[in-house]
Parts: C-alpha cells; structure tokens; sequence
C-alpha cells in the first residue's frame, strides 16, 4: 500500500458533534446524552449501542483501557484516556449509516 493514499474517517452522525467521545463526560452525563441521543434518534442504527447503554457503557469502558494501556505499553504518550474512532480508508458499510464524514488527510493530501 502507498502511503500516499492514506487517510483516516471519523464517522459522525448529523445530530453529533464530530470529534467528541461521550466516554469522556461523567458517568451521569454521559447516561443522560446516551438516553436523550437514544430517544431522539430511535430509527438510526447509529444509536443503538446507546439505547442499551446499561450494557455498553462497561463494555466500552473496558475496550477504551485496553486501547490506551497498549499504546502506553509500546511508547506512546497518550493525552487522554477515551480515544477518539477513526476508520482508516473509510468504510463503505458505516458509509450507509452516517449521512456526514470528516475525512482526515495524513500523508499525500495536498500541499
């Protein structure tokens, strides 16, 4: 693969702020947006994990320690505990179920 052609896709549905991660907020206001997203949004696949967040919540909670104990564990020097997702190359199955992306160019994106 070329690097050139390299970028990464943050996926944000148009009811959301893009680059935010709800993980980040207090567990009581992230219970009560997940709730509010939820019931604003009940036929958007997008917001499903957030009509069960009883049961994502620890789920994401344990996938995000995961993801920041492995980048400290291989040098990285990580600013916060709740990464942001990103989709490198896009994908065409999350293309259907998020109307605006943001593309973010790395390598080769223009001068």
């Amino acid at each position: 693969m070329i690097t050139d052609d390299l970028y990464i896709v943050n996926y944000c549905h148009p009811n959301c702020v893009p680059l935010k991660n709800i993980m980040r907020l207090p567990k009581e206001e992230a219970f009560a947006l997940a709730y509010e997203m939820a019931q604003q949004n009940k036929d958007t696949t997008a917001f499903y994990r957030f009509a069960d967040f009883e049961n994502y919540y620890p789920e994401r909670l344990k996938t995000d320690e995961l993801l920041y104990s492995q980048f400290v564990k291989i040098g990285g020097k990580a600013t916060e505990r709740h990464p942001l997702s990103f989709v490198l190359q896009g994908s065409e199955y999350l293309n259907v179920y998020y109307i605006e992306v943001q593309v973010w160019c790395d390598i080769g994106c223009g001068d």
